[in-house]
């Protein structure tokens, strides 16, 4: 009966009832409403999908390298001296902050020097006696001698564009000489490694063949980047030349880092099939959901709730990921996931930091679980970044720690609460909530997924391309022919838009459920002596009815850093009514007037048919076990309920494990919202669960996750 139907019903008698409504419509309420969400979990010990890979803990992202060019125009010395917070100069060691914290969060695997840093790392000029370094006294055998300290697997990111490219296997091959080698006449740079302290080769495995090369290295000077062919040939090149020192490093190609979405893009699957065969691992670095000025923040709750859908979507395209290796290469290859975060870029001095927020922390903390999933094949993976600069989990102030961010509190948990050498099968029933979409991270509802395909490739013909000019630019296109257009720009200021083309929707396909990818090849000469602060220049795809009508438009920029063709593209997703899409020049200056000439070639529009993901899954498990020398047995259980608001009453079903004396205990983190910012804390610690064995259904245990949660439950039963 619904309370239409019942008011109707007792109206003539509603001065009688008025006194009794009250009582009445709570329970005409609840029968209207749909039931309350629950899941249950069913852990079977005997079964097994796999090891437990502890390197998926690596953690382990820090910045010891200089930034100049890279992260600005100025060398931050923190990060030479101290690996930005990680060492104790005065005493030589690692400072016991870092350390603690590092144990505390299971820490596995330290990478150096950091990310993009590599570009311009020479690692000569990080050994050696400490009075002759100057800044750099945080080198590699400081790196290294914190590694030893925390029992943690160094990996080591080789640079891409420090040296000339036919430099590069030998520049790299002697960095393994000194760090591998035995220390005789023959190998005279682990020669020098013993000089220096530390006579025993190191034993690196693990080695990065450049960072995110595919951009190339910034601002530093001389500018370079590879094409897909040219990165190639030197990761080929430089694996044979590593591996004639040692011949059991373990060695990785770099992908395009971003969402995860497009493991196809042309560098990455050119790359793979080119270099495949000389790699032990390919290189990803997963970003998502994405938020920066260019794709303005439409609503706290929408960032917040993208943060829960994402993991999910993740498990997907790892798999993706693997299909697309196996076509390139021939073979299967494991995934690095070398850096990972939520990738919002915000103001410094912004006051809602979201990358160092609650959302993006649990985020994070739940792509632990996928990692883990044997079935996604991950040899490694390292959230970006630990401590300090502007990702850190962690903020120091010499040997004293000054904040730490949601982050800590949810690794710290893992590091502390699940361990074991196994994995045990974990079948989780959960509800479910449909998801919008946002930028990188797919609309999610149903159950099926759907992986994005390209759908029409549109080489846009130089007919299309129109020329014109404006106060202080010119556009003109190729005589030959050919479809290369090129604004020259002299005492060039402000801002401009040139129309370039417009491409009808006719041309495209399909209209709904689609992105459009433009990609192209571009560079920027500017003439010399001119202004070297040359803004930001690239072009820009938009609605051809115009931004100001539609608010529908992608900046596709970076032209400003390349001094020879190299390749960008961008996507806009489009409005279901969009009648064709306009491609616009974009020329913007920071105040001073430029003077050069803009390129562009080989456009090609894309038409991509959009990921679709099952509904978000609200809660997610993963269970592991040991058994100590005492006999004693321990499951290790991880639980997160991805809800924003509503807390999940869970049932956990336990199938052949020991049960006589067994006890259970949970820990749990939460924060007020999803919104916060800080205030994530540790709510519960080694709280006693009731366990029910003796009844006629399988032993089990109930528990209510509360929303936006993370919980560890330990049962240990002692023979």
């Amino acid at each position: 009966m619904n309370l239409a139907t019942t008011r109707a019903h007792f109206s003539p008698l509603l001065l009688l009832l008025t006194g009794f409504l009250p009582a009445l419509l709570p329970a005409v309420l609840a029968a209207t409403m749909p039931p309350a969400p629950t899941a249950t979990i069913t852990i079977d010990a005997t079964r097994s999908p796999g090891p437990f890979n502890p390197l998926i803990f690596g953690h382990g992202n820090i910045e010891a390298g200089d930034i100049e060019g890279i992260h600005g125009m100025h060398t931050k010395t923190a990060c030479l001296l101290t690996g930005d917070g990680i060492w104790d100069l005065e005493n030589a060691r690692p400072t016991d902050t870092f350390l603690a914290h590092a144990r505390a969060t299971g820490m596995t695997a330290l990478r150096y020097p950091g990310g993009c840093i590599a570009h311009n790392f020479d690692w000569r000029k990080a050994v050696g006696p400490r009075a002759e370094r100057g800044d750099w006294q945080f080198g590699l055998d400081e790196f290294l001698a914190t590694c030893r300290a925390l029992n943690a697997e160094p990996v080591i990111t080789v640079s891409d564009y420090v040296l000339p490219a036919d430099e590069m296997p030998r520049h790299a091959a002697r960095l393994v000489e000194y760090l591998n080698a035995p220390a005789t006449s023959a190998h005279p740079h682990a020669m020098q490694r013993a000089v220096n302290g530390h006579p025993e080769p190191y034993a690196v495995k693990y080695f990065e063949l450049g960072n995110e090369s595919d951009h190339g290295n910034h601002a530093v000077k001389p500018r370079r980047q590879f094409t897909p062919a040219q990165y190639a040939r030197y990761a080929t090149d430089t694996a044979a030349a590593m591996r004639a020192i040692d011949p059991a490093i373990k060695l990785g190609i770099v992908t395009v880092p971003g969402t995860g979405e497009n493991p196809s893009s042309p560098w990455n699957r050119e790359i793979i099939r080119l270099a495949g065969p000389s790699a032990d691992f390919v290189v990803i670095h997963l970003y998502a959901p994405r938020f920066n000025k260019n794709l303005p923040l439409i609503s706290e709750d929408l960032l917040t709730r993208a943060c829960m859908a994402v993991g999910d979507q993740i498990d997907h395209r790892l798999k993706t990921w693997h299909a697309m290796i196996r076509e390139a290469c021939g073979r299967d290859l494991p995934l690095a996931v070398t850096e990972f975060n939520a990738a919002f870029i915000q103001p410094v001095n912004d006051p809602k930091p979201w990358r160092l927020g609650y959302a993006a922390a649990l985020q994070n903390a739940d792509l632990l679980r996928v990692f883990l999933k044997p079935e996604n094949n991950i040899q490694s993976a390292s959230y970006w970044q630990f401590i300090n600069g502007y990702w850190g989990m962690v903020r120091t102030s010499g040997d004293t720690t000054t904040q730490t961010h949601p982050a800590y509190e949810l690794f710290r948990l893992w590091g502390e609460h699940f361990r074991g050498n196994r994995l045990v099968d974990t079948n989780v029933v959960t509800p479910t909530a449909d998801f919008e979409g946002y930028h990188g991270v797919a609309p999610a509802r149903g159950d099926r997924y759907q992986p994005r395909a390209i759908l029409r490739s549109y080489a846009i013909p130089p007919a299309t391309f129109r020329a014109s000019s404006g106060n202080g630019y010119t556009v003109t296109l190729a005589d030959s022919g050919d479809a290369e257009i090129t604004i020259d720009l002299k005492n060039f200021t402000g801002q401009a838009h040139p129309t370039l083309a417009t491409i009808p929707v006719d041309l495209l396909g399909q209209k709904t459920g689609i992105t459009y990818r433009l990609g192209f090849e571009t560079q920027f000469r500017p003439t010399p002596g001119a202004n070297s602060a040359y803004g930001r220049q690239g072009l820009t795809l938009a609605d051809s009815r115009g931004y100001t009508a539609t608010k529908s438009a992608t900046a596709i920029t970076g032209a400003q850093d390349l001094g020879a063709w190299s390749p960008l593209s961008g996507e806009l997703v489009p409005r279901d009514d969009c009648p064709g899409v306009t491609i616009l020049g974009r020329i913007e200056t920071q105040g001073k007037p430029i003077t050069g000439r803009l390129s562009f070639r080989n456009l090609v529009l894309e038409t991509v048919v959009r990921e679709a993901a099952p509904a978000t899954a609200l809660v997610t498990a993963i269970a592991s076990t040991s058994t100590e020398a005492s006999g004693a047995t321990t499951l290790y259980l991880i639980l997160f309920n991805k809800s924003h608001e509503q807390d999940i009453p869970v049932t956990i079903n336990l199938q052949n494990f020991p049960l006589p004396s067994a006890t259970a205990r949970y820990w749990e983190v939460n924060a007020p919202s999803l919104t916060s910012i800080d205030g994530a804390r540790q709510t519960v610690t080694a709280v006693a669960l009731p366990l029910a064995t003796n009844t006629a259904a399988p032993a089990h245990l109930g528990h209510t996750l509360p929303a936006h949660s993370m919980t560890a439950i330990e049962i240990t039963t002692r023979h």
